[in-house]
């Protein structure tokens, strides 16, 4: 997977596979195992987790409160 930075190009690695045992996670289970991912690898930096995701801090924010 390649991600362009203004004109430089760099090489990111493919993500692994995600892979489920039996039951598909329903939406709500999988936006809670990805904030829960993001979080650990942002070592709590909300900054970072919205970058991860795609989203504002404030959505972040959001939903650490409703975690709460």
């Amino acid at each position: 997977m390649k991600r362009i930075i203004g004109k430089e190009e760099l090489e990111t690695p493919a993500p692994d596979p995600i892979t489920f045992n039996g039951e598909l996670p329903s939406i709500e289970q999988l936006v809670h195992l990805l904030a829960a991912e993001a979080m650990k690898r942002s070592v709590g930096n909300t900054a970072a987790v919205a970058e991860m995701l795609g989203i504002s801090q404030g959505v972040v924010g959001q939903y650490l409160k409703i975690e709460r």
